[in-house]
């Protein structure tokens, strides 16, 4: 019986233990809002219900706790139902033997019965109504066994026997408040019920100082446990929605980090860093890669004319555009600083970045943004390159650099293409402004 004890005591321990710090991981979203389950907090929930909708998510969630724990469990309730047969049967005279095994076997198949249930999905929300079925058949089945056969000696096992089912089905299978209660009191009532019908006799006196006062402990016993379960839930939900607001809001200080914040475009840091990442994944596959830098013409007379204020909702017109024009993996428009911005396509060969330019451009004048010469316009330069030795990302952009001054030089509201000759770079004659200027494979520039 010392043993019997010592042994429950350690179970009780651990139970509260896992009742304390292993609530399921994966709490569901409840949808409400922090001040809501803090008003529920608040509230002290004594008659152990939640609001609708956080009671569902509650039981849901506890329900997926409490198979994983009893398919754990299992095995240990069967090695202390051992442990109490053997002082049983060793108390048992000869003829009751068998009796006894007919009645007691039900008590190891309803328990494995519960198991493998478990293990059933489409049956996980019945747990609660089988699991409180299943300890009620089983505490009648101690009490039959107890109250039936002169067991002498092994009265004590026996009741014993009686006492711990109590407190598993109470604080160890993980029904709920009400569930417990229903199967500590039902299977009492079941167990005498069927004694009398089998010819024992009921001994009231020791039944009331186990049965009815193990009954009690219990029940004390499955209401604190229960309203445990409900208050780590509570802060559960608290912390995952605090934790949740920190994500976001990690988040959001990493966008705002890598975008500009006047455009929405990406900044100059995650332009350099898409640059490096987009030039390396090139190299490994030998593919090209165009990078365009644009600028808006005209801008400082701009602002002088229609002020900041219109200036910057210039520049987020421009920014809208090309972003509409960045859409693949890879791709990436960028305010560079300023009036400047640039374009990032992988892949695009210099004969698609061409036709692309020219798109810019058509759309930027079919915008019809009113500027100091007309419509606002659009310098464009582009180094279109497929990786080298001697090339990186710095000369990448160098180069989309010098195209974007040669196309400012030769009268804005073109492209032009690099590789320029040198020459050109430091003198360049002025042409119209409507001029579109490109890189021509035979070294010459092509006028419209």
């Amino acid at each position: 019986m010392n043993g019997l004890a010592a042994l429950f005591d350690k179970l009780l321990t651990h139970q509260r233990r896992s009742l304390s710090v292993d609530l399921d991981s994966h709490v569901s979203d409840t949808g409400m809002k922090e001040s809501e389950i803090r008003a529920v907090q608040e509230s002290r929930y004594w008659t152990l219900r939640f609001p609708a909708e956080l009671e569902l998510t509650y039981r849901s969630q506890y329900a997926i706790r409490a198979l994983r724990t009893y398919r754990l469990r299992t095995p240990f309730i069967l090695l202390l139902y051992l442990v109490v047969v053997v002082g049983v049967i060793q108390a048992l005279p000869p003829h009751a033997l068998l009796r006894f095994i007919l009645i007691d076997i039900w008590i190891p198949l309803i328990l494995i019965g519960g198991w493998f249930l478990t293990l059933i999905k489409s049956w996980a929300r019945w747990y609660q109504c089988y699991t409180a079925m299943g300890s009620m058949l089983v505490l009648a089945t101690t009490i039959i066994v107890a109250n039936v056969f002169k067991l002498g000696e092994g009265l004590s096992f026996a009741y014993a026997a009686i006492m711990f089912t109590i407190l598993i089905v109470y604080s160890y299978v993980g029904l709920h408040f009400l569930w417990a209660l229903a199967a500590g009191w039902f299977g009492g009532v079941l167990g005498v019920e069927l004694t009398y019908y089998l010819g024992g006799d009921v001994s009231w006196s020791l039944f009331h100082r186990t049965y009815t006062c193990t009954s009690v402990l219990g029940m004390g016993i499955a209401y604190a446990l229960d309203r445990q379960e409900r208050h780590n839930f509570l802060q559960m939900c608290l912390l995952q929605i605090a934790v949740t607001k920190s994500a976001r809001l990690a988040q959001r200080l990493e966008d705002l980090s890598r975008t500009d914040a006047l455009t929405g475009l990406a900044n100059r840091r995650t332009l350099d860093e898409t640059l490096t990442q987009e030039w390396n994944r090139a190299s490994r596959h030998q593919q090209p890669l165009t990078l365009m830098m644009l600028d808006v013409d005209h801008f400082k007379p701009y602002n002088d004319q229609f002020g900041h204020v219109a200036g910057d909702a210039c520049l987020r017109e421009v920014a809208a555009l090309l972003s509409s024009l960045t859409g693949r993996s890879g791709e990436l428009a960028a305010r560079y600083g300023g009036e400047e911005f640039a374009l990032i396509y992988p892949m695009m060969t210099a004969t698609v970045a061409e036709h692309h330019a020219q798109k810019i451009l058509d759309q930027m004048q079919a915008l019809a943004l009113p500027g100091t010469h007309g419509h606002v316009t659009l310098s464009i330069g582009i180094a279109s390159s497929v990786w080298s030795a001697t090339a990186n990302v710095d000369t990448l952009l160098r180069h989309a650099d010098d195209a974007l001054y040669l196309a400012k030089r030769n009268g804005r509201n073109c492209y032009v293409f690099y590789p320029v000759h040198a020459a050109l770079l430091t003198h360049v004659p002025i042409v119209e402004a409507k001029a579109e200027v490109c890189y021509s494979k035979d070294s010459s520039y092509a006028r419209q």
